[in-house]
């Protein structure tokens, strides 16, 4: 009984997500480059058009700060992009095409991201 509740909490975490269609980009964009309207939409449209070279883009989510401005820890995953692909495969080939690139003097880090995690817009785990 104990292994089979072992089993259980490793499929619950996401530091070995090996394959997903999910993607979360990291060191792409700062808080500061989410405040501005036009330019939220700039970055999330320049980020279709990339991630499209890849596969079937179904969706991007981009956290940002507040409009508060002193509350931005309060929201999860500002600072990071998260793309949904069709499939894994597609999720693949964007991963291996832009981890290590640069955007705007900043080193791209992609690694796969939970699906379900994702659909929740649970972005605490990363």
């Amino acid at each position: 009984k104990k292994d089979k509740d072992k089993d259980k909490d490793t499929d619950n975490t996401i530091t070995d997500y090996d394959m997903s269609n999910v993607l979360a980009l990291l060191q792409m964009v700062t808080p500061d480059d989410l405040k501005d309207d036009e330019e939220y939409t700039e970055i999330v449209e320049d980020i279709r058009d990339e991630c499209s070279k890849y596969g079937k883009v179904n969706s991007i989510t981009i956290p940002r700060p507040s409009k508060d401005g002193d509350k931005e820890e309060e929201v999860q995953g500002v600072g990071k992009v998260f793309v949904e692909f069709d499939n894994n495969e597609q999720a693949k080939k964007a991963r291996d095409a832009l981890q290590g690139r640069t955007f705007e003097n900043r080193k791209v880090v992609a690694q796969y991201f939970d699906p379900q995690k994702y659909a929740k817009k649970d972005f605490t785990q990363i």
